[in-house]
């Protein structure tokens, strides 16, 4: 008994490294995995690839998107959601202001 548990636990270490090393290796995303990440349909996450919005690779004849890029254009856009995850426009949102903060600062009230 006590065996399976030291072999669980190899197991279950052994499945928390390989999940690690994914994170740190991983450098690009199917077109897919990107539709899925925004509620995309097909054909407006080709039309955001077409756009040139993000950098892209074909690897083994699959385009792949660089999630360096991906990661730098959801940062300053504020159209496009994901699903689940951090709100979009960070960047942006440090370099500039809304309608209602500029007015705000210009004393508008509406």
């Amino acid at each position: 008994m006590d065996a399976m548990n030291d072999i669980q636990k190899i197991r279950t270490q052994i499945e928390q490294h390989q999940a690690e090393q994914e994170q740190v290796l991983r450098r690009t995303m199917s077109v897919p995995e990107m539709r899925k990440l925004l509620g995309l349909k097909k054909t407006e996450s080709y039309w955001l690839i077409h756009r040139k919005f993000f950098r892209t690779e074909t690897i083994g004849g699959m385009m792949r998107i660089d999630l360096e890029s991906f990661e730098k254009w959801y940062a300053n856009q504020v159209k496009y959601r994901k699903v689940v995850g951090e709100v979009p426009g960070k960047e942006l949102r440090e370099k500039s202001y809304s309608f209602k903060e500029a007015a705000n600062i210009l004393g508008i009230v509406k």
